[in-house]
């Protein structure tokens, strides 16, 4: 096939502009695509931020409640505190 260019712009869309810009559809994406011939559209991200947002959430709860078990087992042992169940 000769004489025929394509010509390839990635925009963000979906999970990766959310990470970028904070939204799913930028206008800048919206705006090339309605100046495209053609828009071909692949498979878009996001799953994988929400998981891990989500799993950074979980482990910071972790991590508050081991520091909370830490200080109170500290006041036990220095003030006769007793342990509660946290």
């Amino acid at each position: 096939m000769s004489g025929i260019e394509f010509n390839f712009q990635e925009m963000p869309m979906g999970g990766s502009a959310l990470d970028l810009v904070g939204v799913p559809l930028p206008d800048e994406t919206l705006l090339a695509a309605k100046k495209s011939d053609a828009v071909l559209l692949g498979a878009i991200g996001g799953c994988l931020s929400l998981f891990k947002s989500s799993l950074f959430a979980f482990i910071a709860l972790i991590v508050v409640k081991l520091l909370l078990c830490f200080v109170m087992c500290w006041l036990e042992g220095t003030n006769g505190i007793k342990m509660k169940n946290i």
